[in-house]
């Protein structure tokens, strides 16, 4: 058995334990606690924690590898490719930024440069940066799991309160469902938007990535006024009707 390594990141504690698993085929509790350095109990909340993720499925005493399905068709795909190159390209090297969960925010996350402090409540985003890099920093937030579509996210009061505990950032890039002249940004459940709302909060510049079938759509939860948001980042299938009307509003948006 390899020399113990004492893992206290949960991000990285997490993707030491899946490579273990894929490697062997199983993960035995009591050999990961001693792998990885941590307690039994700790071991088996992160084995709950990455089967809700959909990631292994729990058995007695451990977990095995989850049977892969094919992934999920994401809308728009292209278009919110375009929208995260434009978006990353607003993060210099060495900012220190929050990003929501989401799937053109984590299109934003693979695109940033080296060397950015990534605090998030995004699990698909922490998998996918952490690693990439070893100047780039991310923090994940805590919080209850949820899950939309195929992306996993952190919410409740300890997600907001993580935050809250971080005096500032320089940029919040946030997803949303809508985004409405009358109203604002919405989007669908609470627990989602309060989390965008303190990242907002703390925030020195509020990016706003959405694709342009979200433009014109108004749901139950408030997230933010117009005017707290800086830049739009979207795709050309904006009206250019709707494109003056932001701007007229106080917002830079950029089409892609």
């Amino acid at each position: 058995m390899s020399e113990a390594v004492r893992l206290d990141n949960v991000a990285e504690r997490h993707k030491a334990i899946l490579a273990l698993i894929m490697e062997q085929g199983y993960g035995d509790v009591k050999e990961l606690s001693v792998r990885l350095g941590v307690s039994q109990h700790t071991i088996r909340r992160d084995l709950t924690e990455l089967e809700t993720a959909g990631l292994v499925k729990r058995t007695w005493g451990g977990a095995v590898p989850l049977e892969q399905q094919p992934p999920r068709e994401i809308p728009f795909l292209a278009e919110k490719q375009r929208i995260a190159e434009a978006a990353a390209a607003m993060v210099a090297p060495g900012e220190a930024i929050c990003i929501d969960a989401g799937s053109t925010v984590l299109e934003v996350a693979k695109r940033l440069p080296d060397g950015v402090s990534i605090l998030t409540n995004s699990v698909n985003i922490a998998y996918e940066v952490q690693g990439k890099s070893k100047s780039t920093d991310v923090t994940l937030t805590g919080g209850s799991v949820y899950k939309r579509d195929s992306m996993f996210g952190l919410s409740g009061p300890i997600a907001v309160q993580s935050i809250r505990n971080t005096r500032s950032v320089s940029k919040a890039i946030i997803g949303a469902l809508g985004i409405d002249l009358s109203v604002g940004v919405t989007d669908r459940f609470h627990y989602m938007a309060e989390v965008k709302r303190e990242m907002i909060r703390i925030a020195k510049r509020t990016i706003l990535v959405m694709d342009a079938s979200k433009v014109g759509k108004q749901f139950l939860e408030l997230v933010t006024p117009l005017s707290e948001i800086d830049t739009l980042v979207t795709d050309d299938r904006i009206s250019p009707e709707m494109r003056y009307e932001f701007e007229k509003r106080g917002l830079q948006v950029v089409v892609v």
